[in-house]
Order: structure tokens, then sequence, then C-alpha cells
């Protein structure tokens, strides 16, 4: 079973980072880890090279050796594009090299964290610098979608698009288009992707606990949409889901 901790970053990142990570796979046959998607894009330190994970849209299985260490710093839904050259949808369900996409050149951060391999805290320190520095002169995230993403997060039933584009005084077209150059995706996938999110809050918090009751309660229509939703995104029912993360 591989070690993850997670601990929140300094105050004056919270508006663009989630939290600062660190995961471990034990000495053994190493694992395959199943990530899930959570609308939010990783920048990390992986395999001895830096990388991006774009957005995913369902789950993206992932080898670790043993004894392997990833450190990474999660980023907001919607703050990638501040920081990369292309439109984020070009980036959903990828990892790809940070060179390839990251503004400016990335030449003496690879330098610095090559002689901080081994160090985890110390990667971790040098990835926040980075971000630190980048986002003195980056771009501010788009409004509109960040505008966007608070209605989705702030929602506890299905979000309607054309409501929203409506709400938010601009044509669906727009945008659904600006949400997939800053999200990698529509609205709909965002929603949908919360909603799961949510689902797994509440689970985990209340092991247990009637699944028709928490599928109610975070805005799915009812269990079986709960399933749907689950092997869509997860490739497994909410059940096993639970089961395989509680394990």
């Amino acid at each position: 079973m591989c070690l993850y901790r997670e601990w929140a970053p300094p105050a004056p990142l919270r508006a663009w980072l989630t939290c600062v990570w660190i995961r471990r796979t034990p000495q053994g046959p190493g694992e395959t880890v199943a990530v899930l998607p959570d609308a939010c894009t990783d920048l990390m330190y992986v395999d001895g090279s830096l990388r991006i994970a774009g957005p995913d849209t369902a789950v993206n299985p992932a080898w670790r050796p043993a004894g392997g260490r990833i450190v990474g710093v999660r980023l907001r839904p919607g703050v990638l594009r501040s920081f990369v050259t292309p439109d984020v949808v070009e980036l959903a369900d990828r990892r790809v090299p940070l060179v390839d996409v990251w503004r400016g050149d990335v030449r003496k951060l690879e330098d610095r964290v090559d002689e901080a391999a081994g160090r985890p805290a110390e990667l971790a320190g040098l990835l926040l610098e980075e971000v630190t520095r980048r986002i003195a002169v980056a771009e501010q995230p788009d409004r509109l979608v960040s505008a966007a993403v608070a209605a989705c997060l702030a929602a506890r039933a299905p979000v309607g698009v054309r409501t929203l584009a409506a709400d938010l005084h601009v044509s669906e077209r727009q945008l659904r288009r600006r949400s997939q150059q800053t999200l990698g995706y529509g609205i709909k996938t965002l929603d949908r992707i919360l909603r799961f999110q949510r689902f797994l809050g509440v689970a985990e918090r209340a092991p247990g606990a009637d699944l028709a009751s928490v599928a109610a309660s975070v805005g799915y229509a009812d269990q079986s949409h709960l399933t749907r939703e689950c092997r869509r995104l997860a490739g497994r029912t909410p059940a096993t889901l639970l089961a395989d993360r509680r394990g």
C-alpha cells in the first residue's frame, strides 16, 4: 500500500493551490495506483523528471515502482492555464514533461530538483518556490471560468449549462470554449467530477451509510445514477470503490 501525505500550501498561495503532497510506494513488488478525477491539475516530480498531470476525465491507472517517491503541488481548477502555453484541453488525461508546456525556461529548476532528488521535503519547497515565482508574473485565471467553477462547487443539484451561461451573461458556446481552454473540458464534465468528489467525501466521513441516501445528499437522482457515474469516472461500482479506498 502506498503512503500518501498532503498539507496546505502557504496562505498567499491558497487561491492558486489546494495542497502540497508526497506519495511513497513501500519496498515490495510495486503497485498500480488508480488516480481519480478531481478537477485539479498537478506539477509533479516523478521518476526523476518534472511533469504536468493534466485534468482527468476518468480514472488514470499509474504504475508506481517499489520505493518510488512522487512530490507534487496541486493546482486549483482553472489555474493551470496561467502557467502553460497550450490550451488545457490539449493536456486532458495526459502526463507531459514540464519542459514541453511550461512558460519560460525550466532548466534551472530541473538542475535544482536533480540536486535535491531523494529529499522530498526539499523538492516540495522547490516546487512551491517555482509556483510562487510564476504567480508573480502570471496572468490571472479566467474570471468567467472561475465564476463557473464557484457555481459548480456550490451546487447541490446538476448544473444546467444554459442557465449558468445566462447567469454569467455569456453564450453557451463562449462558456464551453473558455472552459475547455482553461479547465480541459466543459462545464457538464466539471459538474460531474465535483459531484463525484462530494460523494467520496461524504461516504468516507460516514462509512457504512446507506448509498442511496448519500447519493441523494450530493445531487444524484438516485443510486443507479451514482453507480453509472462511478463506473464512468472510476471504473468501479460505488461499493467496490469505497472498499478499495478503505483497503
